[in-house]
């Protein structure tokens, strides 16, 4: 917008030093125009061309002018005056499209690992929402929309999902939100052993007591996300002398609130499996999971000064409660 202002300006500044120095009129006379007083436009208009010309008699005016009717009406008595002043800008609103782009990045749950995030441009209505661009971008992947979850991701984590009526204006021009296929999927046991504690921190308490659902509670479908994360040693500490830090790109899944904390693993492994397409057939888990903060810095359940990293889901028939938006981290080195 500003650059447009600066060059319409500087062509109306232009013009009119163009226009003072070759007009042909040395001397200006002031001329007073009569009201309209129910006289033809026509007539009214010429008058005031006439008037104009007197005063600007260049070939700037004559071929850069042009007339603006204006209509000035009394409330109280009705009385109308008709002017036609003289212009040389004449501004047109633009129309603007109804859509917009946005680019988002898919990740898929069901394509081969080479596509397991695909980047897209999804033209969606302006005035439209978040469930629009799930439909947009859904249609080009060949996913339903309602296995689609829009969020909002950066330094490894989601900072927050969309809901699928929030409005489309919420979002910046440059922002380019992540979008997660989560379908409902059906996964086996996998007969395999936990990993053993090679974490060099022992800092880590079972979550079993703290992650049991209540017995009055119904089962319903929440979106978790996982994070990746490993430790890295630090010089000056307080509790802990390991830190963890987040890496590669968070999942989101659908489980249900209920289920067994094997049924996490396996979800959570057919997730991030293409991470080691070497390991094909493992005898124990690469990966322990725990209950972390969103930002995966620290323990969702334990208070910070017990140094928790993340309380380990348990591995077995027992349920878990999982509630809506929690963050689970996947430790490679637990």
């Amino acid at each position: 917008d500003e650059e447009v202002g600066d060059a319409q300006e500087f062509l109306s500044m232009f013009l009119a030093g163009l226009s003072e120095d070759v007009n042909r009129t040395t001397q200006k006379p002031y001329r007073e125009l009569k009201d309209s007083e129910g006289r033809p436009d026509e007539e009214v208009a010429s008058e005031y061309w006439q008037s104009h010309c007197q005063r600007e008699r260049s070939a700037v005016a004559a071929l850069f002018s042009g007339q603006f009717r204006s209509v000035l009406r009394c409330k109280g008595c009705g009385y109308t005056n008709h002017s036609f002043e003289a212009f040389s800008f004449l501004p047109i609103p633009i129309p603007e499209h109804s859509y917009r782009w946005v680019t988002c990045m898919v990740v898929s749950a069901s394509r081969p690992p080479a596509q397991h995030i695909t980047r897209v441009c999804a033209r969606v209505p302006k005035q439209g929402n978040i469930n629009d661009l799930l439909e947009a971008a859904g249609g080009m992947l060949s996913m339903e929309a309602q296995d689609l979850v829009a969020a909002d991701v950066g330094h490894g984590y989601v900072a927050r999902l969309w809901h699928a009526e929030k409005p489309l204006s919420a979002l910046s021009d440059d922002a380019q939100p992540w979008i997660f296929h989560t379908p409902l999927q059906q996964v086996k046991p996998m007969e395999l052993n936990m990993p053993p504690s090679s974490s060099p921190s022992s800092r880590r308490s079972n979550s079993k007591e703290k992650m049991s659902p209540p017995e009055d509670m119904t089962a319903r479908p929440v979106i978790i996300q996982l994070v990746h994360r490993r430790l890295r040693t630090v010089k000056r500490y307080f509790y802990n002398p390991y830190k963890s830090e987040l890496f590669s790109s968070p999942v989101a899944l659908q489980l249900p609130n209920r289920c067994p904390g094997w049924r996490l693993y396996a979800t959570a492994w057919m997730a991030v499996r293409h991470l080691v397409p070497d390991l094909t057939e493992p005898e124990e888990w690469p990966f322990l999971l725990s209950t972390v903060k969103r930002d995966g810095t620290a323990c969702a359940y334990c208070s910070w000064r017990q140094g928790c990293l993340g309380c380990s889901v348990p591995l077995n028939e027992e349920e878990i409660f999982l509630t809506s938006e929690e963050s689970i981290a996947v430790d490679w080195d637990a």
